[in-house]
């Protein structure tokens, strides 16, 4: 029988703590037959360990998902999001590389390699992400997902100018991503192109307007070109979105900023 996916990519970048930067790895397949999760155990295991992981039961969601794997060792999809819980519950970054190695052997795709470049991001092994990012868009030169997480390795490692071609190649492939016109703003407010990177923030802010870092970067560069009650506007904007977020040091950080322009 067929081993359908569940959501294992994307939970596994949510278990890590992934989403805020770096979620663009889309689920392998975002729904299972519930009547074939009853009848096949490896698929019934990795339900529970979906279920588990999601609510922060690390271990046994490990557990379940070595069940899986026991009654079918080919279970890409499980080799994958145990490589994430592996890491949440304290084993070597080897060890849940070796399930990404595992999962690869098995089904060399654009989704898999995406998850192990995310989790080498993760690890800090920036060169070896982009190389999978690299294998990602040979077979989809339009993903992207890949472009954006390649720039965030590329940024990763001090390469501005890859970091930002990447960026546009991912707005390219998808214009309605405010997080990536957010991240090439704060790269070309860095790098010395402020009316560019207030472009950036501008269409930010216009597709994803609850964002507290578009609005908090955009004060900055605001107060960098002299104006100073814009930037008090968007630093109270931003402290705003970071309380309605449960962000206390970020919100009292916005106020101390309004603080001290003059």
């Amino acid at each position: 029988m067929t081993m359908p996916g569940l959501r294992s990519v994307k939970l596994g970048l949510r278990i890590l703590g992934l989403t805020g930067t770096l979620l663009f790895v889309n689920s392998l397949n975002p729904t299972v037959s519930v009547a074939i999760a009853q009848v096949d155990p490896a698929i019934a295991a990795y339900t529970r360990a979906v279920s588990l992981a999601e609510v922060g039961n690390y271990d046994e969601a490990l557990a379940e998902l070595n069940d899986a794997l026991r009654e079918n060792s080919d279970y890409v999809d499980a080799y994958v999001y145990r490589g994430f819980v592996r890491l949440m519950v304290g084993e070597s970054a080897e060890d849940a590389l070796a399930d990404l190695n595992q999962a690869l052997t098995r089904s060399p795709t654009a989704d898999v390699y995406k998850a192990r470049a995310a989790l080498r991001t993760r690890l800090g092994d920036h060169a070896g992400a982009i190389q999978d990012y690299d294998r990602a868009l040979i077979q989809d030169p339009d993903d992207a997902e890949a472009y954006r997480g390649r720039a965030e390795a590329y940024r990763m490692i001090g390469a501005y100018p890859a970091a930002e071609y990447n960026y546009t190649q991912a707005l390219d492939a998808n214009p309605r991503d405010g997080l990536v016109y957010r991240r090439r703003g704060e790269l070309r407010m860095g790098t010395g192109d402020p009316e560019a990177a207030l472009d950036d923030f501008n269409q930010a802010i216009v597709l994803q307007p609850e964002d507290p870092e578009a609005y908090y970067g955009r004060a900055i560069l605001r107060s960098q070109l002299g104006d100073i009650e814009g930037a008090k506007s968007d630093f109270q904007s931003a402290a705003d979105s970071f309380l309605t977020r449960n962000q206390p040091d970020r919100y009292r950080e916005a106020l101390r900023e309004i603080d001290r322009l003059p």
